[in-house]
């Protein structure tokens, strides 16, 4: 269908890139998917849409902020900056997130050990999402995924390489931004860039992403009483036992500059009350992440090459906040026993899945009876050249791919619904419901 507004459409490309990603499903989907705990939660905890939202306004003040003080020339070393390409590339890094957070990632990149050629990871999953699987348009049959530009593919390019494609790489084999089955996307995107990678405008969306994490998830913790940001305050024994465990889990920090960061932490902006919920805790929490916020904002500049710089002190000050979140939530039993379950969960998921994946992928009887968004993505993969060359034109490798595209798509409460289905457990749902056939 034609657009009616397409002559009259005022928006940049950039622009047009930022509300694709807005309107699109993969973004939606964020809405119930885990940040930290699960979206069940009574409390009201950030999940992965509110997450992303927050890391597009931060990305979006920080590229306005380089615009406005950043030197001329400076700002023209780095290619420009656009605070629209900011702001897209913050709400699309997380469109590949599968539910139950990072143990997904980690269950789903097991699921692929067989198959030596690729695996699972969330920041190549968003960069196939906008490239492949999501659907903007039928005006074009060539046209694919959302159609985004150049910058904002670069932008979205965290981690610019693919899977295990150069061992020298700093973390080339854990982190990648895009598999294989994408590379003329990929290579679209650095078609004639010359700058340094990761490109600016996806330094400033990963320092965004960190600054959102580090500080809204200690205050969501905080105020549930998780994180003792109070006790930090007021007692050394607190500040020991946390400086321990960041001994243990980074050895090679050095302890002198964990302690003294800690302790400007808790000396000047930890609230020295533990939290019930009153106005003035209300604003004080307000105040302390604000404030955090607006430090961490203006701690980035510019060099004359165009690179983005940290301040060392701000960039220390957010490893030390997202670590409060690992030692006081993410290790705890209470968290640990759930994402024991959520592992599981997705390990019976994907091997259930692919086999029937398989045995359909030649049977027209048995592909009809696959959830209709599988069966959607099994018709991209068929469609998919470039895939089954990556793949090494093995199905069961491509099958698999379908498999984790379809996983990553669903809601944690779909996941779940759909395991008991497929595992017999006990369920009281319809054979009448509809998510599955839509």
């Amino acid at each position: 269908m034609p657009n009616p507004n397409e002559e009259s459409d005022l928006r940049t490309a950039a622009e047009r890139d930022r509300d694709r990603i807005l309107y699109s499903s993969a973004f939606r989907r964020l809405g119930n998917v885990t940040q930290v705990v699960g979206t069940a939660e009574i409390q009201l905890f950030h999940n992965r849409l509110t997450h992303s939202l927050k890391v597009a306004q931060i990305g979006r003040r920080l590229a306005e902020r380089l615009t406005r003080t950043a030197p001329p020339e400076h700002l023209e070393a780095a290619g420009w900056i656009d605070p629209n390409v900011v702001e897209s590339a913050c709400m699309a890094h997380d469109l590949g997130h599968p539910p139950f957070g990072h143990i997904a990632e980690e269950e789903l990149q097991r699921c692929f050990n067989d198959f030596k050629t690729d695996s699972f990871e969330g920041n190549a999953q968003s960069f196939r999402i906008v490239n492949k699987l999501a659907v903007r348009s039928l005006e074009d049959p060539a046209e694919k995924g959302l159609n985004l530009t150049r910058a904002t593919l670069r932008a979205i390019l965290k981690y610019p390489w693919a899977y295990g494609a150069d061992e020298h790489l700093p973390k080339s084999r854990s982190k990648w931004g895009t598999y294989f089955s994408e590379r003329s996307a990929f290579e679209r995107a650095l078609e004639g860039y010359s700058g340094a990678l990761p490109a600016a405008e996806a330094r400033l969306m990963d320092w965004a992403d960190d600054v959102a994490y580090a500080v809204h998830d200690v205050e969501d913790f905080f105020r549930a009483g998780l994180i003792p940001l109070d006790r930090l305050a007021a007692s050394l024994e607190e500040r020991r036992r946390f400086l321990e465990y960041l001994g243990q889990r980074f050895p090679k920090w050095d302890p002198k500059v964990s302690s003294a960061t800690l302790d400007s932490l808790a000396d000047v902006v930890f609230p020295s009350e533990p939290y019930s919920g009153s106005v003035v805790d209300r604003a004080t929490l307000h105040d302390f992440a604000s404030y955090m916020i607006g430090r961490y904002l203006s701690a980035v500049t510019l060099d004359e090459k165009g690179e983005v710089h940290l301040g060392d002190e701000e960039r220390i000050q957010v490893e030390i906040l997202k670590q409060l979140t690992w030692m006081y939530v993410i290790d705890d039993p209470a968290l640990a026993t759930i994402q024991a379950g959520y592992r599981r969960v997705v390990h019976e998921l994907f091997g259930q899945l692919q086999d029937w994946t398989v045995k359909a992928w030649d049977d027209f009887q048995r592909s009809a009876r696959l959830p209709t968004q599988l069966r959607n993505l099994m018709a991209i993969a068929r469609d998919d050249s470039e895939g089954w060359k990556a793949a090494g034109n093995d199905s069961n490798v491509v099958a698999a791919r379908v498999t984790a595209d379809y996983i990553s798509s669903l809601t944690e409460a779909q996941a779940l619904n759909l395991h008991l289905r497929l595992t017999g457990g006990e369920f009281r749902g319809s054979a009448l419901e509809s998510w599955l056939r839509r």
